[in-house]
């Protein structure tokens, strides 16, 4: 028998392993530790993708939708989508551990949604092929532990053209270059450590999905993608379409150049493609990145339109999830980088600037130049490492 609490999230309340009898090793606690999983730091992530669903309806104007989270746990995410979701759905949340399957079960009966949820005990891609011969699925919500690779053909087979795929990974040191050849292995791409690897990070992981897409004829469109407390989530819709696959996959799949030496970043759009891994500024040896996405990590419309939801829900996490998503919408159309000014202050062999500064200096020297949710120290802009220093020294 599971030693349980209740907690409240959203609008549900839902009971979970309790991570004080759990804890181990000092008084530390692992979410990974609980005999089934619940991730505390995980709450914007629901939070948003609470906002996200709510844009998706009214911004193609469903009626009534049918969602799928094949990796449910405790079933938190697919019972908040059950319990917000102001329109008509079905969300089929289900797990195939069966500690899982029971409190699940125990949760959506305790929120009273027995008429919007369909509990399942099976193999996360069994479900989904059964949802994909069976139902038209509009969302599906890929969210495990570790990397979401296993599950992405059934995910991107079972839902329908315009449908809304949402993904999580949290294996970011593959992604992030510290495991290269498993990288490679996984995601198909050249991954290294870089002053700017979360961003990195990130994009492989949509190229990867782009990849796997393009191969059943299908394409992406991306509607918010970011970073935050050590997961990726990506979220995009997908659409049927050949042709339109192959101009993502030359004009938004590509590679990124950088060079240690002299801090030089260069973009290569196309795929397949291999650009020459050496700098174009200093003409050494650099390091090849990639294929990953090149294009843009949010849409406007939805993010305005989560804006305007966030203010009138205002969760607990309302000022983070609002600086989020506004520094997204800052740093659509920009370079597919950041500079962080550690880098900066070793390249100039001084103190690390202030990066609100930094920010102003460069946009009074003409260059756009913005924040990222990505790193506190970082920043994007459209200037060269070497334009950067200029204004740093004529600046201060």
């Amino acid at each position: 028998m599971l030693k349980l609490v209740s907690i409240r999230e959203g609008l549900v309340e839902i009971d979970i392993p309790d991570p004080e009898y759990y804890t181990k090793e000092r008084g530390y606690h692992d979410p990974a530790w609980l005999p089934v999983f619940y991730n505390p730091r995980a709450e914007i992530s629901r939070d948003l993708g609470v906002l996200l669903l709510k844009a998706y309806v009214d911004i193609h104007g469903l009626e009534r939708v049918n969602i799928v989270e094949p990796l449910s746990a405790t079933g938190i995410r697919g019972i908040r989508y059950a319990k917000e979701l102001d329109r008509d759905c079905t969300v089929y949340i289900n797990d195939i551990d069966k500690r899982a399957f029971k409190l699940m079960t125990r949760n959506m009966i305790k929120n009273r949604l027995e008429d919007r949820i369909v509990v399942s005990n099976l193999d996360a891609n069994e479900l989904l092929m059964k949802l994909y011969r069976d139902t038209t699925i509009d969302v599906v919500d890929i969210d495990p532990y570790g990397s979401p690779v296993p599950f992405l053909e059934t995910a991107l087979l079972t839902l329908k053209d315009g449908g809304l795929l949402m993904v999580t990974a949290t294996d970011i040191a593959v992604l992030y270059g510290v495991y290269p050849t498993t990288c490679v292995r996984r995601y198909q791409s050249l991954s290294y450590r870089t002053p700017f690897s979360i961003e990195t990070a990130l994009r492989i992981l949509i190229g990867y999905i782009s990849r796997q897409a393009a191969r059943l004829d299908k394409y992406l469109r991306v509607v918010l993608c970011y970073y935050h407390q050590l997961y990726l989530r990506v979220c995009v819709e997908l659409y049927e379409g050949a042709s339109k696959a192959n101009e993502v996959l030359s004009k938004e799949i590509g590679y990124i150049v950088y060079c240690p030496n002299c801090g030089h970043r260069t973009v290569f759009r196309g795929y397949p493609y291999t650009p020459s891994p050496y700098c174009k500024n200093c003409k050494l040896k650099a390091i090849l990145l990639g294929p990953l996405w090149l294009g843009e990590l949010c849409n406007e419309e939805y993010c305005n339109f989560m804006l305007v939801s966030l203010e009138k829900i205002k969760y607990r996490h309302y000022k983070l999830e609002k600086k989020l998503l506004t520094l997204l919408k800052e740093e659509n159309y920009m370079p597919p980088y950041y500079y962080s000014v550690t880098e900066i202050a070793k390249t100039m062999k001084t103190v690390e600037p202030s990066p609100s500064k930094l920010r102003n200096l460069l946009i009074e020297s003409g260059y756009k130049a913005t924040l990222t949710h990505f790193d506190s120290k970082g920043i994007k802009t459209i200037a060269s490492m070497h334009e950067i220093v200029e204004v740093l020294k004529h600046g201060r």
